[in-house]
């Protein structure tokens, strides 16, 4: 007899059999009666409008039950949430012990419940709610590929309207996007991206921001700013040593051409000194400084 035909003959028949002995071992198995951990979503509702949660609550409550593995099958697929209802709660600390009584095992039999593991002490902070508009900045993530940079980015819209508890909204003076990738780009980009760092209890509208990021070949441009010494009176003159500092910019090709020396400022203070030699600290200002670099740090200053 070869064993091609004894493993082929009737192959329906002995599949269909196969079948049945397979279905017959998971009906006995999940008729025995085990102990299983389940993980119930934790459901919230009821909270009156003018409160809000100030913590982030669990998102699931975990039970130690008994019961035959079909019903506890039954319930890991279902994952009828633990309903709490916080109508009647007002601001403060809301504390609530998780019972038996707590989990929802309705149209369920042969199933008890033998403990709620975690959390066994629902802890919530409630506050009242308030609303507040938040700018929202633009995040990236990487750099663009050399030779390019990133020019000004633009959100729309450039502030959004968050609910919540009030004392946590009056902390928050702007919010981030999430990441917006450019590494290794050459173009320009336009995303639709959400806001990052938003607790559970927070809502905003708009949900999520475009943000357009212009990506541009990089500019270096060198320029010599006069320096002012402040704070000489009467007879003195007071010559700074040198008489330049000098700015490295590096940026956008759009906003190089608009660059000259009267972009940044270079000044030192020599009030209150006689006659003589000063090293003094010079201190840098202008909107472009943030692309740039300045030198030098301190000047000598000679008043006669």
């Amino acid at each position: 007899m070869k064993w091609s035909g004894w493993l082929f003959d009737n192959l329906g028949l002995k599949l269909f059999a196969l079948l049945l002995a397979v279905l017959l071992y998971l009906h006995v198995l999940t008729d025995r009666t085990s102990e299983e951990t389940v993980e119930f979503p934790l459901l919230l509702g009821g909270l009156v409008d003018t409160l809000s949660l100030a913590t982030t609550p669990p998102e699931s409550v975990s039970v130690r039950l008994r019961g035959t593995g079909k019903q506890i099958l039954r319930l890991r697929y279902l994952r009828p949430p633990v309903l709490i209802g916080l109508g009647d709660v007002g601001p403060g600390t809301y504390q609530r012990t998780l019972g038996p009584a707590d989990v929802p095992l309705e149209g369920t039999t042969g199933v008890t419940v033998l403990s709620v593991l975690a959390p066994e002490v629902l802890a919530l902070d409630i506050e009242p709610r308030g609303e507040r508009r938040v700018r929202i900045v633009a995040a990236l993530d990487g750099d663009p590929q050399r030779g390019f940079t990133v020019g000004e980015l633009v959100v729309y819209p450039p502030t959004v309207n968050l609910t919540g508890p009030a004392r946590w909204l009056a902390l928050q003076e702007s919010l981030l996007t999430q990441p917006v990738a450019v590494a290794g780009r050459r173009e320009s980009l336009r995303v639709m991206s959400g806001i990052a760092g938003l607790p559970s209890f927070v809502r905003a509208s708009p949900g999520s921001v475009v943000v357009a990021v212009p990506i541009e070949p990089e500019e270096t441009r060198t320029i010599q700013v006069p320096i002012e010494v402040r704070g000489v009176r009467g007879e003195l003159r007071a010559d700074p040593q040198p008489a330049f500092g000098t700015v490295t910019w590096r940026g956008p090709r759009s906003r190089a051409d608009g660059l000259d020396a009267d972009t940044f400022r270079a000044s030192v203070d020599a009030g209150g000194r006689g006659r003589g030699e000063w090293k003094l600290r010079l201190e840098w200002g202008g909107t472009g400084l943030r692309e740039a670099t300045a030198s030098p740090e301190s000047v000598k200053i000679v008043r006669h």
